[in-house]
């Protein structure tokens, strides 16, 4: 019999020993993480999550043939538009949720179903528009935040190795009654504040230790990549909008550890070896196309980018094109 992994055991028995040494600190963290899921999280994104979840249900499953352009554009199987637009609307990890459904029901094979994780989970406009806003001068950059989110993940589609041309069909489905999606929107929530409650005391653990000595915005980048929610509320110690803006873009396009774990908890058997480096492409992407947008704002609000960061932030950007092959046609024969 295969023995189990014993770093796991261990880990938690350091991190159990920490917990009571320094009690004060991760109850404190707690504490912080649960007025923020009450006063900001919940508030923010209850609504969204009951709404999204009835329009991206009613869109799985569905012929979307003006959309065709689009998966001719981002090389996904024709007839598996709907799960794009799930991904781009839904939210993480909605939009995971979806491609490792139609996988599980060997529609899409192991390559397709690994390549669309990628690009297929998002953070949706629930999030975007019920926390970012607050962090934003005006609802203009939240539209164009929201925009370059969308236009990153379609490039990164363009960009990903992979590509194919051919047909498949999906299994209509039933959209949920208001109770249910509220449901289902309760069950979200309690993850997401779950998540946000952990990482918090992780985070007070980090603050008392390293972060205290570091500047601001690198504080707001580092909580980021570990948990989405409390990077987005650390923002709002970087005064420079531009910054901040740029930050946001980021860190939303990638999504973070926390982000990553819930994407592996609901993959089912699909391959994820490309989603961390396709992600990691995403941002890049989006932070590009966010140092191009600073000409248009406030001069007082814009980040000053000098030329050799722009140059390095494009020649970066040149790298992840060149790096794409081209595709053959992927086998037809679907995964398990």
């Amino acid at each position: 019999m295969k023995q189990r992994p014993i770093h796991v055991p261990i880990a938690a028995s350091i991190a159990m020993v920490i917990l009571i040494l320094d009690s004060p600190t991760a109850i404190s963290g707690a504490r912080i993480g649960i007025e923020i899921c009450l006063q900001s999280v919940i508030p923010s994104l209850l609504p969204f999550f009951v709404l999204s979840i009835m329009l991206t249900s009613g869109l799985t499953g569905r012929n979307l043939p003006l959309l065709r352009p689009l998966s001719r554009f981002t090389g996904i199987p024709e007839g598996s538009e709907s799960i794009l637009l799930t991904g781009l609307l839904g939210g993480y990890p909605v939009g995971a949720q979806s491609v490792s459904a139609v996988h599980a029901m060997k529609i899409l094979t192991d390559a397709e179903a690994g390549r669309m994780m990628v690009f297929c989970n998002n953070a949706g406009p629930a999030f975007i528009f019920g926390i970012t806003t607050a962090l934003l001068p005006s609802p203009g950059y939240t539209w164009l935040l929201w925009f370059i989110l969308i236009f990153s993940a379609l490039l990164t589609a363009l960009i990903l190795p992979g590509r194919t041309n051919r047909r498949i069909a999906l299994p209509p489905s039933n959209p949920p009654t208001i109770p249910q999606a509220l449901t289902a929107s309760l069950k979200i929530m309690a993850s997401v504040c779950g998540w946000v409650v952990v990482f918090r005391i992780l985070l007070a653990f980090l603050q008392r230790w390293v972060f205290w000595l570091l500047p601001p915005w690198l504080q707001a980048l580092l909580t980021g990549l570990l948990e989405l929610a409390n990077g987005c509320f650390a923002l709002m110690n970087v005064n420079n909008i531009g910054l901040r803006f740029l930050l946001c873009a980021g860190m939303l396009s990638f999504g973070g550890i926390c982000v990553w774990l819930q994407t592996l908890s609901v993959a089912g058997k699909v391959n994820m070896r490309q989603y961390l480096p396709g992600k990691l492409c995403q941002s890049v992407i989006a932070v590009t196309l966010s140092l191009l947008c600073q000409k248009w704002m406030p001069v007082g609000s814009r980040l000053e980018v000098p030329f050799p960061v722009l140059a390095l932030f494009a020649a970066v950007f040149v790298l992840f094109v060149s790096i794409r092959q081209k595709s053959s046609s992927i086998p037809a024969k679907a995964g398990v």
